[in-house]
């Protein structure tokens, strides 16, 4: 920081001013010699004002003398030179570049692409800025150009759709490719950040259109499946079904053969025996009246009988049945 030159120069014509009116009560020969002497004093006081850099803990002083990089110097009170020298002010702290700018994608879609970076300059390499960039502000204007043109490439190496998805890796990628300059530009990344990347509205439309389709060709494939497994499932128990059909008509036909099997062992008197059992197991009692079978046997109904038998007590005929 300069010391003001116009506080200087007011203070000296203060000075000025006073000493004429003092002066003015001497004499002339008094007055001959103190007023060139006053003159000088406040030249210089003026010089001294402009000589004068104050430089702060985040600034470097860059020192030229006639025009030629001198010397850098600290935070602290410091002089220059004011015939022969000149002193920049270098800011230590973090510098941020704002950018926008239109990219091109991999499948030429245009990009709108707006980030930010933070860099520290190199205290040690101030000379080197000066000489290769001119000054600080000449630095920052050349770097955003680098960093748009670093950006640039990193976006044509992608398609449109593979930013889209992986846009939280592209500045990582920007960085990785600005960072190639670092030792160049004598400064340091410290961040940067795409702030936002936006596609023209047709594009967008499509890719909604296109995330529709594919959201409706997910559901499909779920419905697929879903049938899927339901028809294997009815499938499944259709054939547990048919399996325990199976294996009753198999139970049921291995009884058969079992009782075949004992059936055949046994002699005809116990099979007689067997189904006369069974007949009259099952039988109700009641004969029919008159069966004829092909030998022409009568068979009598043992209730007709027993009906003739008791019409006979009661003195009544009992009727009869002729037989052919």
């Amino acid at each position: 920081m300069q010391v003001p030159l116009i506080l200087f120069t007011a203070f000296a014509l203060v000075l000025a001013l006073f000493l004429f009116f003092l002066f003015s009560r001497l004499g002339r020969r008094m007055l001959a010699v103190l007023v060139p002497l006053g003159i000088l004093l406040v030249l210089f006081l003026v010089l001294f004002a402009s000589s004068v850099r104050i430089v702060n803990a985040t600034e470097a002083l860059l020192i030229k003398e006639w025009g030629n990089v001198k010397e850098v110097k600290r935070a602290g009170f410091n002089t220059i030179n004011v015939f022969s020298q000149t002193g920049e002010l270098y800011n230590l702290e973090t510098q941020q570049v704002d950018l926008s700018f239109q990219a091109y994608s991999k499948d030429a879609q245009a990009v709108e692409v707006q980030m930010t970076m933070q860099y520290i300059i190199d205290s040690t390499r101030i000379p080197d800025i000066a000489r290769q960039f001119g000054s600080q502000s000449m630095l920052a204007q050349k770097l955003s150009k680098i960093i748009e043109e670093r950006a640039k490439v990193a976006f044509s190496s992608q398609s449109a759709m593979t930013i889209i998805e992986t846009r939280s890796t592209l500045s990582p990628r920007v960085q990785e490719l600005v960072a190639e300059v670092e030792s160049d530009y004598c400064i340091t990344i410290s961040n940067l950040a795409i702030v936002d990347i936006s596609f023209s509205s047709v594009f967008e439309n499509a890719v909604e259109q296109k995330m529709l389709a594919e959201q409706e060709k997910l559901r499909a494939q779920y419905d697929k499946e879903k049938a899927i497994i339901k028809s294997e499932e009815q499938l499944e128990v259709a054939r547990r079904q048919a399996e325990s059909v199976i294996v009753q008509a198999e139970a049921e036909a291995q009884a058969l053969r079992e009782v075949q099997t004992v059936w055949a062992e046994l002699s005809p008197a116990v099979i007689d025996a067997i189904l006369r059992s069974k007949f009259y197991d099952n039988w109700d009692g009641v004969l029919p009246s008159v069966a004829a079978g092909d030998g022409l046997s009568l068979i009598v109904d043992p209730s007709s009988v027993s009906g003739s038998s008791a019409a006979q007590r009661s003195g009544t005929a009992p009727a009869q049945t002729p037989a052919e």
